[in-house]
C-alpha cells in the first residue's frame, strides 16, 4: 500500500516537474528549425515598405498569397526557407527588398489526448512535443488509468506504449515524439461504489462496476471517451462527441478494432449511411477506437 502512494505521489511530482519546464516551451516556436504548418498565422513584413506588413493564415493545401510574391507554398518549410524564398521573388521588383517572417501563431501541430487523463482534450504545441510532455499537459494520468495498456494512433497505425514503465522506470524508449495528428489514447475504466460488476482482467471485485467506453478521435467537436450503453453505433456515438468538425471527412472514418493479436480497420461511409444509400453502421464493441480523419482540400 505505501509503494502504491509513494508511486502515486512519485508520478505527480515528476508530471509537477515536467510541467514547469513545459509551459515556458508553450510560447511559440522560438527555434529556426520549426516547421510551418497548415493554419499557422505568419506575421510577414518588406522592411521599409508599411504597406507590405500583414499577417498571413497558411491555407489547408499549405500555401499563402502575399503581393509581389504570388502563390507560395509555405508548410514544411522553416522560417529562414520562407523568408529567404520571399525575398527572392520580391527583390524582382523591389531591389534589396529584406523579407521578415515571424510565427504569430502556431495552430498547425495538433495533438490529441483522450481517455482516462484529467484533461482530455486537443492541445496545440510547437514541434518535438513528446508523450510525457502531452500527459503532463493533460493534467497526468486519472487513478483508474490502465497505464500498460496506452497507445499511440497515428493515421491508421496503432502504436502500443507502456505507460508504467515510462512513469514508473523513466524508461525513454517508452517517450516516443509525437507527430502532428498524434492520438494518445489512455485507456482506463472508471469504478462506480455500491455495485457489482465485471472489469478489467482480474476483475474488480464487490462494490465495483467498470465503464465500458469506445473512443472518438480526429476530426470531431469532442474527442474522447464514449460509454458503450446499449446498441451503440458509429452514427450514434458520433453524434455524442458533438459531430464532425468543418474540416471532418465523414466518408473515410474507420473503426479500429482489436480481436486478438491482429488489429482491423473497418470502414464507414458516414454519409453514404445519413442519405440512406445503403451503408451500414458498425456495431460497436468495447475499446473500438472511431477515427475521422480531415479532409483533403
Amino acid at each position: 500500500m505505501r509503494n502504491r502512494i509513494w508511486n502515486a505521489a512519485g508520478r505527480a511530482a515528476w508530471l509537477l516537474c515536467v510541467a514547469v519546464w513545459v509551459l515556458p516551451w508553450l510560447a511559440g516556436p522560438a527555434d529556426a528549425q520549426y516547421r510551418i504548418g497548415a493554419e499557422d498565422v505568419l506575421h510577414i513584413v518588406v522592411l521599409g515598405h508599411k504597406d507590405l506588413e500583414m499577417d498571413v493564415t497558411v491555407q489547408p493545401d499549405g500555401g499563402i498569397s502575399f503581393p509581389m510574391a504570388g502563390e507560395v507554398v509555405a508548410a514544411g518549410k522553416t522560417i529562414t526557407q520562407l523568408s529567404q524564398e520571399l525575398t527572392q521573388k520580391i527583390r524582382a521588383l523591389i531591389r534589396d527588398a529584406v523579407v521578415g517572417v515571424t510565427v504569430k501563431e502556431v495552430n498547425s501541430y495538433k495533438l490529441f489526448l483522450v481517455g482516462a487523463v484529467l484533461r482530455p482534450g486537443t492541445y496545440r504545441t510547437r514541434s518535438e512535443t513528446t508523450l510525457l510532455q502531452l500527459l503532463s499537459l493533460g493534467g497526468g494520468p486519472m487513478a483508474w488509468a490502465e497505464l500498460a495498456q496506452v497507445y499511440i494512433v497515428r493515421k491508421d497505425q496503432k502504436i502500443a506504449i507502456n505507460g508504467k514503465k515510462l512513469l514508473d522506470e523513466g524508461d525513454p524508449s517508452q517517450n516516443p515524439v509525437l507527430l502532428a495528428g498524434d492520438t494518445v489514447v489512455v485507456p482506463g475504466t472508471p469504478r462506480l461504489p455500491g455495485a457489482f460488476g465485471v472489469g478489467p482482467v482480474g476483475g474488480l471485485g464487490p462494490g465495483r462496476a467498470a465503464l465500458p467506453s469506445v473512443y472518438v478521435l480526429g476530426q470531431v467537436l469532442r474527442p474522447g471517451a464514449i460509454p458503450l450503453v446499449g446498441d451503440l453505433k458509429v452514427v450514434q456515438a458520433l453524434a455524442m462527441a458533438g459531430g464532425f468538425t468543418p474540416f471532418a471527412s465523414p466518408s473515410r472514418v474507420t473503426v479500429i478494432r482489436e480481436e486478438g493479436a491482429k488489429r482491423v480497420t473497418l470502414p464507414v461511409d458516414v454519409n453514404a449511411i445519413l442519405k440512406g444509400e445503403g451503408a451500414q453502421d458498425v456495431q460497436l464493441q468495447v475499446g473500438d477506437v472511431i477515427h475521422v480523419p480531415e479532409a483533403f482540400f
